[in-house]
């Protein structure tokens, strides 16, 4: 699949909360799949949110490895489900509770979703340009982060931000 094909398909969902190429695989089973790559990507749409955040004088978010499972779960879920929501039509799981789920004690969390875009800078192009999720990258409450990158048996890249405000 070209970019001609996902410059088409691409899908973003212009919500987002406040309370995962076909370049290659690691997983060999099952609908959801993990690129190569995305370890290295989720450092870069981390660094790339960081960016945004310094350059509007904002303190850069943490790495945070429970919000980063959680992403990665929730990315599967959408491909596996085949479905694209914040709310999970078949469980009903929402930010907040896929946070408890994972133990992830929290004043605040917030997500932000992608499908379709081929690279870190491309989804965050699109995160900026939308003001609900420009709104949870820059929400100043905000200390933690993970992303997580899946990818369907189609070729479609899912993206998942785990924004949070952590309990003491």
């Amino acid at each position: 699949m070209g970019r001609a094909r996902a410059s088409w398909m691409l899908v973003l969902l212009a919500t987002a909360f406040t309370v995962g190429c076909g370049q290659g695989v690691l997983s060999s089973g099952g609908a959801c799949r993990v690129p190569w790559q995305a370890d290295e990507w989720a450092r870069e749409v981390i660094d790339l949110v960081n960016a945004e955040r310094v350059a509007e004088g904002m303190a850069p978010l943490r790495a945070d490895g429970t919000l980063a499972e959680m992403a990665e779960d929730y990315a599967c879920e959408m491909v596996e489900g085949e479905f694209f929501a914040h709310e999970n039509p078949d469980t009903g799981s929402t930010p907040g509770t896929r946070a408890d789920d994972h133990g992830y004690v929290y004043y605040e969390v917030g997500e932000n979703l992608a499908v379709g875009y081929d690279s870190p800078e491309d989804v965050m192009v699109a995160w900026m340009d939308s003001p609900g999720h420009r709104a949870n990258i820059l929400h100043d409450s905000y200390t933690e982060l993970g992303v997580g990158v899946r990818v369907a048996l189609d070729g479609q890249i899912y993206w998942v931000q785990e924004f949070g405000d952590p309990w003491p």
